[in-house]
């Protein structure tokens, strides 16, 4: 610890006799040879100065209140003197500069810079690598990327409003005018909107959590998601997987497209997930074929185990070759109409000219998407294996969660009759 002089003292000058405004200075003893100074921010006439009592002159009401302003600033350097000597901080010019700016609420260019809201989206990637979350270090490459796309939708709704926002701006208000901006003028979905609300108050927890000036407010401003009865699941059942497994299809590019959507469907993970896979993905024990999947987005490690005869022929002697994510979404399309999934379901499908999805009723194969095997493979199982066993492939933290993405509402009596059937077939076994 650095110990300096109990005689620590405060005292204030201006450096020019010149008959005008003069700056006020803050001298601050704390040792001997320890005397930092700088200006206060305060100004004064000279013939206004009191050169013996080292404080304006008691002459107007004026000066009388800059000498409080000066005298509360004694108490807060003071103050601020005896936390730096207790933390064994160095007592220099610098120091005086932020005890002073601190007690008149000032900021610096720098601190001015990392409170604007774009900066700070930004300072919240900078981090990224380093950031604890759920006792692991660094966020995810998926997390780190809606970052980077929220910074990007806030610099453009600034452009919009012609205004440069801080973190003391976020608050019921702004929440309003930025959710109008969303779903109104840039005719975003209510999903991904909402998306960008949870990133906005991610950003203030985070902020606040660091000692930045937040805007309490900000925690009135609620979140939301797309209704539960507008949402959209597009799924293929177990007869449409049948009858595209038996389309006789000459292409390549669709067999290959037709062995990742049998196998998509029989794992129940993402689709940037599922075309990443390699067969070093997969291993056979006994008759039973596992697949072991680290989740990009949740770094979560789950393992499903395929039981489709057909699927797994296609894994140990025919598997599929790497397609992006684009490709397979453009091409199962196209492998979906040749197989006449024609049925007409409501949907949400992209408008090339708009470039957003509009809902409507939409033949299926035109709305079939990589994510629809991850849907496929949840909603064909439900009820049929225990919704815990399905969460534990999923990757879904709780069973709520689950039951919104396959867009079902819980049914204890159903759970009891399944638990009835296991059971029975249980007792069966031991007898």
């Amino acid at each position: 610890m650095i110990l300096y002089s109990i005689m620590a003292k405060v005292s204030y000058k201006i450096r020019s006799k010149e008959n005008k405004v003069q700056p006020i200075y803050i001298y601050f003893s704390a040792a001997r040879g320890v005397t930092p100074s700088c200006k206060t921010g305060l100004v004064i006439q000279t013939d206004n100065w009191s050169t013996v009592k080292k404080l304006p002159k008691n002459n107007d009401s004026q000066n009388k209140q800059i000498t409080q302003d000066l005298k509360r600033l004694d108490s807060h350097i003071i103050e601020c003197y005896n936390t730096a000597n207790s933390n064994g901080a160095t007592i220099n010019t610098e120091w005086l500069k932020k005890a002073v700016d601190s007690h008149f609420n000032r900021s610096t260019k720098e601190e001015q810079d990392r409170t604007t809201l774009v900066n700070y989206y930004q300072h919240m990637i900078d981090l990224a690598p380093t950031r604890t979350h759920q006792n692991k270090t660094g966020l995810s490459d998926s997390r780190i990327k809606g970052y980077k796309t929220a910074k990007t939708v806030i610099e453009n709704f600034q452009k919009y409003k012609n205004t440069t926002y801080t973190l003391n701006d976020v608050d019921v208000a702004f929440s309003n005018d930025f959710n109008y901006w969303l779903l109104q003028v840039k005719k975003y979905s209510a999903n991904y909107s909402g998306k960008q609300i949870d990133e906005l108050l991610a950003i203030c927890n985070f902020a606040e959590k660091n000692g930045e000036k937040v805007n309490p407010l900000f925690k009135h401003i609620d979140r939301y998601k797309e209704k539960e009865e507008n949402r959209f699941i597009v799924t293929l059942s177990l007869e449409e997987l049948k009858k595209i497994k038996e389309k006789e299809i000459i292409q390549p590019y669709l067999i290959n497209t037709r062995k990742w959507l049998l196998i998509g469907c029989e794992i129940g993970q993402r689709g940037g997930d599922l075309l990443e896979l390699t067969k070093d993905n997969f291993r056979k024990e006994g008759d039973l074929l596992f697949v072991d999947v680290t989740q990009q987005k949740t770094k979560k490690e789950v393992t499903a185990v395929i039981i489709n005869e057909d699927v797994k022929n296609i894994v140990l002697n025919d598997m599929p070759h790497h397609i992006s994510d684009t490709k397979f979404n453009k091409y199962v399309k196209i492998l979906c109409k040749e197989c006449e999934i024609n049925n007409v379901v409501e949907g949400n499908k992209m408008n090339p000219i708009t470039k957003r999805k509009e809902r409507g009723m939409y033949p299926k194969h035109e709305i079939i998407s990589s994510h629809s095997c991850r849907r496929s493979f949840a909603t064909n199982y439900y009820k049929k294996i225990p919704t815990a066993v399905l969460i534990e492939i999923t990757g879904h933290s709780k069973e709520s969660e689950f039951l919104s993405y396959i867009n079902k509402k819980r049914d204890k009596d159903d759970n009891a009759r399944l638990f009835v059937e296991y059971f029975k077939s249980a007792f069966k076994k031991l007898n």
